[in-house]
């Protein structure tokens, strides 16, 4: 590639048919459409707050060196892309950097990258899905938990999961009856887990029910 020892490995596709992947090793977002002499490159830029304070002038000679490996550790400048899903119904790839601690929306006409930072530290965003009201699901490798992220808002909700160090590597949705269903593989503990959101009236009827019991109590 010319930027050093490349690892291909989040895809996507998106709505107009092109073929996007990430190379987590080198920072950088590949693009390409049905015509392969047709493809880009998206070089993300490094994680600022680190590179720039902590970072020697020794260090960044082994950074500008060919052929550094990063493997399952981070590069303190390393953003880290992994996984990606796309918008079926929009202009946007989006890109969990797993040692950035962000999510990366790409414009699949511009290119341009727009960074929105998790707000716990060390989450590890991992992957990406998108639903048919454009929102966003991310699972949190080292959060015991997933979270939406809602575009038009620009604002997370994270959603504990009740069992702890399942190193979340997967996530899918599930959108055939209507609602959104989100399913997650626990990697750690052999389990699949399927999250049902309750309605409005599901929630008046569990108001009802424990309203009931707590008058019988009486």
């Amino acid at each position: 590639t010319g930027h050093g020892s490349a690892r291909s490995y989040g895809i996507a596709a998106d709505r107009e048919g092109n073929g996007w992947w990430t190379q987590i090793n080198i920072d950088l977002v590949g693009k390409s459409g049905a015509d392969p002499s047709e493809s880009y490159e998206v070089r993300l830029p490094p994680r600022a707050a680190l590179s720039e304070q902590d970072l020697t002038a020794e260090d960044r000679k082994v950074d500008a060196l060919s052929g550094v490996e990063l493997t399952d550790f981070s590069g303190w400048w390393s953003q880290g892309p992994r996984r990606m899903g796309a918008d079926k119904h929009g202009d946007s790839v989006w890109v969990c950097d797993y040692w950035g601690g962000n999510m990366a929306k790409i414009d699949i006409h511009t290119l341009k990258p727009t960074f929105y930072e998790y707000p716990t530290p060390e989450s590890a965003p991992y992957d990406a899905v998108v639903d048919k009201n454009h929102d966003v699901w991310v699972n949190l490798t080292n959060g015991d938990s997933f979270a939406k992220f809602d575009p038009k808002t620009e604002k997370w909700t994270e959603y504990p999961l009740p069992t702890r160090g399942l190193e979340l590597r997967h996530i899918s949705l599930d959108e055939h009856n209507g609602d959104t269903q989100v399913v997650l593989a626990y990697v750690r503990t052999g389990k699949v887990a399927r999250v049902r959101f309750r309605t409005q009236q599901d929630l008046q009827a569990l108001k009802a029910q424990v309203q009931e019991l707590t008058a019988r109590a009486h």
